[in-house]
């Protein structure tokens, strides 16, 4: 074979093995940026879904605060030695007001579930909620009594009811927070 054939021979081979190259670079690129995307597509579905829990976890806190007050308010008025006056009763019934507006908007995420367990805790929530009108119902009943006499009892029941509601908050706040962390990320408990 002549040195020009040859020539031609080892440039045609160079110019293959160059394509070659190129193919195989284009192909782990390829590979590379499905790999970004597929990973881009999980870390945004996880931070929606941390943003429309944190937005969910927002309204449990509101809620907490809202029996708080209100929790307040009613210690306020059961100690009382006099009638509550028309300011403070008119200011309960608000407080009242707004802790059910608040469990109503918290009780919503029911009907979009992030997490089984969030979710059953929730529902133990709407489960307390004919125990806190009746309770409700049995502190206004001591509330309007004359002459009014201070009920250790009323008080005592009162703070236990409070109390379940306090614990049952308190565990679908935990449950969030789990959820937020990293530790919810199942990828990273089985390491």
């Amino acid at each position: 074979m002549s040195k020009q054939g040859q020539l031609q021979q080892q440039t045609a081979g160079i110019g293959q093995a160059v394509i070659l190259i190129v193919v195989i670079l284009g192909s782990l690129q390829l590979v590379a940026s499905g790999l970004l995307i597929r990973s881009g597509v999980f870390n945004y579905r996880q931070a929606s879904q941390h943003a429309t829990l944190n937005a969910a976890n927002l309204d449990i806190f509101l809620l907490a605060s809202a029996i708080n007050r209100e929790n307040r308010l009613q210690l306020g008025l059961l100690a009382l030695t006099r009638p509550a006056s028309h300011r403070e009763s008119a200011e309960l019934q608000q407080a009242r007001s707004a802790t059910d507006q608040r469990l109503q908007i918290a009780l919503r995420r029911l009907t979009q579930p992030l997490a089984e367990d969030s979710n059953a805790a929730l529902l133990q929530l709407q489960q307390r909620l004919p125990h806190l009108r009746q309770r409700r119902q049995e502190v206004d009943t001591v509330l309007a009594r004359r002459p009014v006499l201070f009920d250790e009892n009323a008080i005592f029941g009162w703070k236990l009811s409070m109390g379940t509601w306090q614990d049952a908050i308190d565990r679908v706040l935990r449950l969030d927070a789990f959820l937020l962390s990293d530790g919810a990320d199942d990828r990273l408990n089985r390491l």
